[in-house]
């Protein structure tokens, strides 16, 4: 008798062809979806929110400063300081993006989120950006209402202060 959770299409094995029902044509011997999962208490139900937070670049001020900044650089160096600026890592941490952003995530999780009895899931850029969320989102809402879930490895003292154990990181989660 055969279950997965996950079927196997390949020519060396396949679920389907093994186990699966001649009277499917899926080749499914029985389908357990989503829906059934949340209604056995298996699965929580996601509810998937995107949101736009306004952002407004001056153009016109950071030609200008970058004009002023780089005086007296050769084209060339001009040209290597240009690409280097102009990294999304840059645009996704800078602070009145993420001031703007969090404000907004604060303000629809009071209103929206915890009144209902939910939780929520931010997910950052980076480690660094999820440091930074967590900072920001530390101004607007109390500091245990948020906590920081991310990858330590060892000999990274900046994100030593959030590495846990298995059993702690459940219990986080739960």
């Amino acid at each position: 008798f055969g279950l997965t959770g996950t079927p196997i299409n390949r020519a060396d094995k396949n679920t389907f062809y093994a186990f699966g029902a001649d009277t499917d044509e899926g080749g499914y011997m029985s389908r357990y979806g989503l829906n059934d999962s949340i209604r056995d208490g298996a699965t929580k139900e996601l509810h998937f929110e995107p949101r736009l937070v306004d952002l407004h670049i001056d153009q016109k001020a950071i030609e200008e400063a970058y004009a002023e900044l780089t005086q007296g650089l050769t084209d060339e160096d001009r040209d290597r300081l240009g690409k280097a600026a102009a990294k999304m890592s840059i645009l996704v941490k800078a602070p009145e993006r993420i001031r703007a952003i969090c404000g907004d995530i604060a303000k629809h999780f009071q209103e929206k989120v915890a009144p209902n009895g939910f939780g929520a899931q931010v997910v950052t850029f980076d480690r660094e950006s999820c440091l930074l969320y967590k900072q920001e989102l530390d101004r607007h809402l109390p500091p245990e209402v948020s906590d920081v879930v991310i990858s330590v490895n060892s000999g990274e003292p900046e994100y030593a202060a959030f590495k846990r154990d298995r059993d702690a990181e459940e219990k986080l989660l739960d």
